[in-house]
């Protein structure tokens, strides 16, 4: 059929000017959409970290359809998470789905994503910027309802209650967060005839003058159900944490604090855990894991601190000092339930005795944690001296209850000025972080020695096969507290005899190299002077800083020695053997360390060069190579022609490491008859079922 030419140049000017008009989007609804309940988020924050690193790589590339698939995924995995929501709508608008892009940026504002400045200034959404839908939804984001509402603290019974509607989780950080208003209150701001702290007539003369802050805008933290619990009628204004049934329902008012909250804090948890070969306190919890460590600094550095008994993990009558750091970030008490109650009261009566200024200046500052923590230490009843200060006395692990002098604590708390407040001190590490070789130098599967690092405290697992070690570090005093009278001191607060040297490098006295030998004997007795003092397999390094009116409090440095193991080295330094079966019976740690039913002797060459070693077990004789590698042939000089990978796992139920062979074996090769040590290559593995450990 033919038609006519007026009329298909009629048909190809609409169809023109329908492409060239601008495109109209309607407005996607903003309802409110099903959030995510904070308090389940935990159990979804490794598959957020995984997708989100999935996310970053593709922002990194520019691939948008890369993007596209992770934020669906994040939406299908975090559900109800406004950030997966918002972030799949940068996608589509980056890949031109632009009313894909609108109906998803709608979706997140229903969600809590109401940030309207950051959603108008995104440049994903530069392609978007014209519409009026889009303006529209900036407009609804500006208008909507926070996703998070601050919690009135009650002034009734100075109760702060945790609930969804007050509280998020931290997605990056891992933690969670919750908000409270407090009310103003007309006229004194406490009322101190209900004190019952320490120093008791003192407080009450400086509350009547105004010059003792109180307690209110303080919370009481209790993470143990009730089970040592301060009363909080004895410290009047302090508002006590109360969790509503959804989050003690996850048990998430129990053991090491997880909640960040907008005011300052003091708490504790009198549990822990006693079952199984994993059994430790809260504090030993906090210390063998390192985002629990960097929970724990982070708490400290926000005006949080928390006590936590040691339980058994620092007895004399029990296995001694298991603990593989000494961690000053938390308030450690000897003891087990209710030794932890000395310690709060004394932390309260100081924090209510700091003038209003110097509280509001710590408090903004990040610092009252800290000043507590130097109050407390500093002023410990057994120190006799101002030197003691700066000795393992003042120091241990776990704190005596009877060493606290609460009114001590007051009387320098209110003395306290905004220009001479404690100054603090962190520490770097300048040289490489330290790695035994798994299979050689150490056979769990823990090669790395650094298990921790935050800027008060390092935690170093001491594997090695060398006697002497070297480490460089660099202290750092960030302001407020610092002055021109800035003195440094490095300390050792418990080590063996002659174990552990000091290097200054610098005249200030920041920058040192610390050179540790293997002791002799593990473990050893705390005190060198006490044999029958508590037993102890960890070096302790105290780094301070004094200001010309205040002390630090202390950052430390722990080396911990592996009580499972007894070493022999020679007069040259050259390791000898290690002898694991003699030492099985010892506690060794599951999270660093197993029992092992072996001894390891060590061959070496001319120049000190490792050659490998033998293992022993009774009557049975093994040979390996210094690459780990277990010997089956040897060539007429009597060096290994052929090997076998072995691996080593924990016995069921984490009890001893057990060795057992893998398929995968090894061809060595040498250069001339002078060539002891030679180099390997892997062989094909073998197709047959070899067995391995049972």
């Amino acid at each position: 059929m033919k038609t006519h030419p007026l009329l298909v140049c009629a048909l190809l000017a609409t169809a023109i000017a329908g492409c060239l008009a601008p495109q109209k989007f309607a407005v996607p609804p903003v309802a409110a959409e099903p959030r995510a309940n904070p308090f389940e988020m935990p159990r979804h924050h490794n598959a957020h970290t995984q997708l989100n690193l999935h996310l970053r790589a593709a922002i990194e590339k520019k691939d948008h359809a890369a993007m596209a698939e992770a934020t669906r995924l994040g939406m299908e995995h975090v559900p109800g998470e406004s950030s997966w929501t918002y972030n799949h709508a940068c996608a589509l608008a980056l890949l031109g789905d632009k009313a894909g892009a609108l109906e998803f940026l709608a979706k997140s504002i229903g969600q809590g994503f109401t940030n309207a400045a950051h959603i108008e200034a995104d440049e994903d959404f530069a392609s978007l910027r014209k519409l009026p839908a889009f303006k529209e939804l900036v407009q609804a984001a500006r208008e909507a309802r926070p996703p998070m509402e601050f919690a009135v603290v009650s002034t009734n019974d100075f109760t702060a209650l945790i609930s969804q509607t007050n509280t998020v989780w931290d997605l990056n950080s891992g933690v969670f967060r919750s908000y409270f208003a407090f009310p103003k209150i007309e006229g004194p701001a406490w009322d101190a005839s209900a004190y019952r702290g320490a120093m008791g007539e003192k407080m009450r003369e400086w509350a009547k003058e105004g010059t003792a802050a109180g307690l209110y805008g303080v919370l009481y933290d209790n993470r143990c159900g009730g089970h040592s619990m301060v009363d909080v009628g004895n410290f009047p204004g302090l508002a006590r944490v109360v969790y509503g049934d959804e989050a003690k329902q996850l048990s998430l008012d129990r053991a090491q604090a997880r909640f960040f909250y907008n005011a300052a804090v003091v708490g504790n948890a009198s549990v822990a855990h006693t079952d199984g070969p994993f059994w430790r306190s809260v504090p030993r919890m906090i210390t063998s894991d390192a985002h629990s460590a960097g929970l724990a600094y982070a708490m400290h550095m926000s005006n949080h601190l928390y006590v936590y008994p040691c339980h058994t993990d620092y007895r004399p009558t029990n296995k001694g000092d298991v603990f593989v750091a000494n961690n000053p970030c938390v308030v450690t008490s000897l003891g087990s339930s209710g030794s932890d109650q000395v310690f709060l009261r004394a932390i309260l009566s100081a924090m209510g005795a700091f003038t209003p200024e110097v509280r509001a200046h710590l408090a903004q500052t990040g610092r009252l944690g800290p000043a507590l923590n130097y109050l407390l230490r500093k002023t410990q009843r057994h120190l006799e001296t101002e030197e003691d200060y700066y000795t393992g006395k003042a120091h241990r692990p776990a704190l005596d209850g009877a060493h606290v002098h609460a009114d001590e604590m007051v009387r320098l708390a209110h003395e306290m000025a905004t220009n001479t407040v404690p100054p603090l001190v962190g520490v770097r590490l300048d040289s490489a972080p330290p790695v035994a070789k798994i299979g050689v130098e150490c056979f769990d599967a823990h090669g790395g020695e650094l298990a921790w690092l935050v800027p008060v405290a390092g935690s170093f697992i001491m594997r090695s096969l060398a006697q002497k070690r070297s480490f460089r570090f660099t202290a750092i005093a960030p302001p407020p507290g610092v002055t021109d009278a800035m003195q440094y001191r490095w300390e050792i607060l418990q080590a063996p005899a002659g174990c552990v040297e000091i290097k200054f490098l610098n005249q200030k006295k920041t920058e040192v190299e610390i050179t540790l030998t293997h002791p002799s004997a593990v473990p050893w007795p705390e005190d060198p002077d006490d044999e029958n003092s508590m037993p102890t397999s960890r070096v302790d390094i105290g780094v301070f800083v004094h200001n010309g009116v205040h002390a630090s409090p202390p950052a430390i440095l722990s080396f911990y020695y592996l009580m499972n193991e007894e070493r022999e080295y020679g007069a040259n330094g050259r390791l000898v053997k290690v002898d694991y079966a003699s030492k099985a019976g010892e506690y060794a740690d599951p999270v660093y360390t197993h029992p092992k039913r072996w001894v390891d002797a060590y061959q070496y060459d001319a120049a000190g060069g490792l050659l490998g070693w033998e293992r022993r077990r009774g009557e049975n004789v093994e040979a390996f190579t210094p690459d780990g590698f277990k010997i089956e042939a040897r060539d007429n000089l009597g060096r290994a022609t052929s090997a076998r990978v072995v691996e080593y796992k924990p016995s069921e139920g984490g009890g001893e490491l057990l060795q057992g062979d893998t398929p995968q074996t090894v061809a060595y090769a040498y250069e001339n008859p002078g060539d002891l040590r030679g180099s390997f290559t892997l062989d094909e593995p073998a197709t047959e079922n070899v067995p391995t450990i049972p």
